[in-house]
């Protein structure tokens, strides 16, 4: 791969169009322009100008003599103010490398946030094997994804972007429930997900596991085992849904969703419990109450050859 490949990319502007302007030494300068030359914003000094992101690539070959690419992204971008902290830069890295005629790439993802003003030292950071991540302000949370291959499911993860701790991982989709002012995360992990192994291994015998967090600071997981693990019926995945015991066979209703998380919002009077099912036998639940700040593992409702063990946490 040329040496032409590789663009460090510039910004030094504000503008309602974008255009390039000059190159030299593979640098791209990039200047805010209009269709008024009189508005033309002149390039900044290089040592005047803010490197906001870089974008490189290479060819790689791997010990086993197979050719592909490597790519490393890395951009900075503006966080908004939050609960202790007025506002953030975070730089948020991607290292992809693909050998061609493999399913996915081999992905590491580092995330450093910097204090407007300091940006000598992060004040935390991420490291994740995911694909990608992205920070959503709405939700004060910064979310990761670890795309599946090989038949495998998604993973994805979500931080608190206060102080970049993990909150849950989920090969499925991840539950979000406020009341009296407190929440409760959960996730759901099986096998087939690409973060599982070996804290699930259906030849073990541990087929399912939920990952909880509550906003007051109490972590678990709970483990469920079997000896009758069907492994064709896991590759269909692990399901979950939440239900209203309050309302026999009533699905809660999320209030919002975006890409998999649901947040829900039940009255405090009502009975929340996560329902399971196993790949398309979906007629085959098991059901586990909440209760403020985890599962209620005392009144699960489980088959009679399947145990479940609470585990302390761990990323």
């Amino acid at each position: 791969m040329s040496q032409s490949l590789l663009h460090h990319v510039w910004v030094v502007g504000i503008a309602i169009a974008v255009s390039i302007v000059g190159c030299a030494e593979n640098d791209i300068v990039v200047t805010s322009a209009s269709s008024d030359s009189s508005n033309v914003l002149a390039p900044l000094p290089q040592n005047d100008s803010v490197l906001v992101g870089t974008s490189r690539i290479s060819q790689v070959r791997s010990k086993y003599g197979q050719d592909g690419y490597r790519s490393v992204n890395t951009t900075m971008s503006y966080v908004g103010q939050g609960k202790s902290h007025s506002a953030y830069m975070l730089k948020e890295t991607v290292d992809h490398t693909l050998f061609f005629g493999n399913e996915g790439p081999f992905s590491r993802l580092i995330v450093e946030a910097y204090q407007t003003g300091n940006l000598a030292a992060p004040v935390w950071s991420i490291v994740d094997s995911a694909d990608a991540g992205s920070y959503w302000s709405g939700w004060k949370l910064y979310r990761t994804i670890k795309h599946g291959c090989c038949g495998g499911a998604d993973t994805q993860r979500i931080y608190d972007p206060e102080d970049g701790h993990l909150i849950v991982s989920s090969d499925s989709d991840i539950f979000i429930v406020e009341r009296d002012e407190s929440k409760l995360y959960i996730g759901v992990r099986s096998p087939n997900g690409m973060h599982s192994f070996p804290k699930l291994d259906w030849r073990q015998g541990r087929f399912a596991a939920f990952e909880t967090t509550s906003s007051a600071g109490q972590r678990g997981v709970i483990v469920l085992h079997s000896p009758f693990v069907d492994s064709l019926e896991l590759m269909y995945g692990v399901g979950a849904q939440l239900v209203n015991m309050s309302r026999p066979d009533s699905i809660a209703t999320f209030r919002f969703e975006k890409e998999n998380v649901m947040l829900y919002e039940p009255k405090s009077s009502d009975r929340m419990a996560l329902r399971l099912y196993i790949g398309w036998n979906d007629s085959a639940l098991y059901t586990i109450p909440l209760s403020r700040d985890g599962l209620n593992l005392a009144s699960a409702v489980l088959p009679s050859h399947v145990t479940a063990t609470l585990e302390p946490f761990t990323p």
